[in-house]
């Protein structure tokens, strides 16, 4: 290996002292020979773009002289502010011009051959080691949040030091986090691919927007009845294999070093569980994926695992290989261990997989490490669930973490997507931006009448989840209030022709309103250099430690094992939910899973998997409108009523609408074509049905 970056930096501090010599260790291989090139023609073109076009680097093995010049800023050290080198027979010299008369010279081997000798003059990113400042540096407190540079380092530009492998995760997190929430170039600018991926499938919402013209890609992606070409489907392969890319490539940046610091151990691990956390979501909707563990080009693409249980298997087997190398979370306070990938969140993921590859004692053993680490609660207070009050706290495991200056990867479209749909109402909510949107994702009304009839119209979770359109017209400030206002029904509200449903009718929605999702208090919202509609402050969940404890009582009942009836009793009481089970089963736990994860994107995925796909199969044949008396012209007070026949059920059946067996099991993979134009090389067998 190369002389540490410590050692140089000593070197720099006693030039003045005269010449050292630092010895090559270790064989070169053309395959470093190569990446050298490439890194060192980024790097001089990086440090010293005003240097004459004469001096260029040519490619490695093109020539064993070199004269360079890079501007560095050591004047805190040496006053050294330039450094010229070059290669002679013997070795590589750097002298300084700002005063300093000394000279460092690296010297070869006398063993080292000329490809040798030409590689290691290639080798002058070793001079980013040199300086005072290395580019990328960021505190360790700051590192998951602070990305100072969005390079990933990789087998074209390889890890030189600790600094290089923490900006290169830095920049990982955050395109990932970026993938997941927007991405433009696909699917425009009005929400996220992973909740789109996740969510817009779910019998329990109906796509709604300002009718059934709107946002035609992303309903026919929700009805089933979308082709192949689908930009949400696109979206979501590109969103997750993107990560998987760039984490393969920063584990690729490594490979030319022979040893490596706990730091870059971490690193790496940290990389691996990314990337095997993409690949399980990708083997969860799209089957048997390939399994990316090199870098892949067009002339040499990858192709589908042999099954989605290899794939889940690999998964494992990565998490496994990850896990020594990683950090536990400190406790349920550590609110840094909520926001990077721990030792938790990996064996999250584990359990998850092995669950969906049905080897439900492996999934136990995972996930019960998860429970019994002791670093992880529900929050007490419900409410607090996906809302800023709740970022990086107890219930997290992982989350992305979204920064109220406006600096994270998420959009004030975000929050505007599924917020309420103002121009459908008949007057204006008081307290903007809550209530501010379009409306894109509405309850429907036999998952919230399930959720009354299982907690109580009263419980916990109920009102955190849903609001009744009593409680909107009644419970909430609207402008007509004139600032006088106390929730519940007056004489006054109910005569108030300026709140409520308007005259048009409220598009797919029959009288429950989401209030999971949508802001809840002015901290939800950060308004600063946004329009009216703000950006939403609340972090970007992954995974959180209900999911967490829902997969091990699911693999409990799997396999009779009456350990997962405690952990199912946790989220039930927590929720204040009527109904606590007094024993564990299958159906216990599906049921369970509907209304604590709901829009947290596992619902349409888990009735596939269980086989249930009834409510699927009639996905979106009716959409209803929710109108009111009073607006609609009958009457004199408020009475909200539901409309079926707005919309004639056989339009949207003709056109395809429901899920159909043997075909919408998984999504289709993009055209080889298609993918390449985001990097993506991969040449696929297409799935049944496609």
């Amino acid at each position: 290996g190369f002389v540490s970056a410590d050692k140089l930096s000593e070197l720099i501090t006693k030039l003045e002292a005269g010449n050292y010599e630092v010895k090559v260790k270790g064989a070169i291989t053309q395959d470093i020979i190569n990446a050298a090139g490439d890194a060192l023609r980024k790097r001089y073109n990086e440090l010293a773009p005003e240097t004459p076009s004469s001096k260029s680097l040519s490619k490695a093995g093109e020539e064993t002289n070199l004269v360079f010049s890079v501007f560095l800023d050591l004047t805190k050290t040496t006053g050294l502010t330039k450094i010229e080198g070059s290669v002679s027979e013997d070795g590589l010299s750097f002298t300084g011009l700002a005063g300093c008369k000394a000279l460092v010279r690296i010297a070869f081997p006398e063993t080292l051959t000329e490809i040798g000798k030409t590689a290691l003059s290639r080798c002058i990113n070793l001079v980013k080691v040199m300086l005072a400042k290395p580019v990328g540096t960021i505190a360790e407190d700051a590192f998951y949040s602070s990305p100072v540079t969005l390079n990933i380092n990789g087998v074209d530009n390889p890890v030189l030091d600790e600094a290089d492998a923490l900006s290169s995760l830095a920049a990982l997190y955050y395109r990932t986090h970026q993938n997941h929430v927007f991405m433009g170039e696909i699917t425009g600018y009005n929400y996220g691919p992973h909740f789109a991926l996740t969510n817009f499938q779910d019998p329990d919402v109906y796509m709604s927007g300002s009718g059934d013209g709107d946002c035609m890609g992303e309903r026919e992606f929700s009805d089933f009845s979308f082709k192949s070409d689908n930009q949400v489907a696109l979206a979501g392969y590109v969103m997750l294999c993107r990560p998987i890319n760039e984490s393969t490539q920063l584990i690729e940046g490594f490979k030319w070093m022979s040893e490596l610091t706990p730091t870059m151990k971490r690193v790496i691990a940290e990389a691996r569980v990314i990337r095997a956390y993409a690949h399980m979501m990708l083997g969860i909707y799209y089957g048997a994926v390939p399994i990316t563990d090199r870098v892949a080009t067009a002339d040499n693409p990858l192709t589908n695992a042999e099954s989605r249980d290899a794939v889940m298997q690999w998964v494992a087997d990565e998490i496994d290989a990850a896990l020594p190398d990683l950090d536990e979370r400190k406790s349920t306070g550590d609110k840094e261990g909520a926001l990077k990938i721990t030792k938790g969140f990996a064996n999250a993921v584990k359990g998850k997989a092995l669950l969906w590859k049905g080897d439900y004692n492996g999934a136990k053993a995972a996930l019960k490490e998860v429970i019994s680490s002791g670093k992880y609660a529900l929050l007490k207070n419900i409410n607090d669930v996906g809302h800023f009050a709740g970022n990086a706290s107890s219930e997290s495991v992982f989350e992305f973490e979204v920064k109220a200056d406006g600096s994270s990867p998420n959009t004030w479209n975000t929050a505007a997507c599924f917020n309420w749909r103002l121009d459908f109402f008949a007057g204006r909510l008081a307290n903007l931006p809550l209530g501010a949107g379009w409306g894109w994702i509405n309850t429907t009304a036999a998952f919230s009448e399930a959720l009354i009839q299982n907690d109580g119209k009263n419980s916990d979770r109920r009102k955190a989840w849903i609001k009744t359109y009593d409680e909107l017209l009644y419970d909430f400030a609207w402008i007509s209030d004139e600032g006088n206002f106390t929730p519940g029904k007056t004489s006054f509200k109910t005569n108030d022709k300026n709140r409520g449903v308007g005259y048009q009718s409220y598009f797919g929605n029959e009288g429950y309103f989401i209030w999971k999702t949508n802001p809840h208090d002015d901290s939800d919202i950060n308004n600063t250099g946004m329009s009216s509609f703000g950006q939403y402050s609340w972090n970007y969940s992954v995974m959180r430690y209900a999911e967490v404890l829902l997969l091990y009582a699911e693999a409990c009942a799997q396999t009779g094992d009456n350990d997962g009836l405690q952990y199912l009793n946790q989220i039930q009481r927590r929720a204040g939910s009527a109904h606590i089970s007094s024993s564990l089963t299958l159906k216990e736990v599906q049921n369970e899973k509907r209304f604590e994860l709901w829009l947290e994107g596992s619902h349409s995925a888990d009735l596939i998997r269980w086989g249930k796909t009834e409510d699927l199969e009639k996905k979106d044949w009716t959409i209803p409108v929710l109108r009111d008396r009073i607006n609609d012209g009958y009457g004199n007070q408020h009475a909200g009523y539901v409309d079926y026949t707005a919309y004639d059920q056989d339009t949207f059946k003709n056109r395809g609408a429901g899920f159909k067996q043997g075909k919408n099991e998984l999504l289709p993979f993009p055209s080889q074509e298609t993918l390449a134009k985001y990097g993506i090389y991969h040449n696929l067998r297409q799935n049944p049905g496609w």
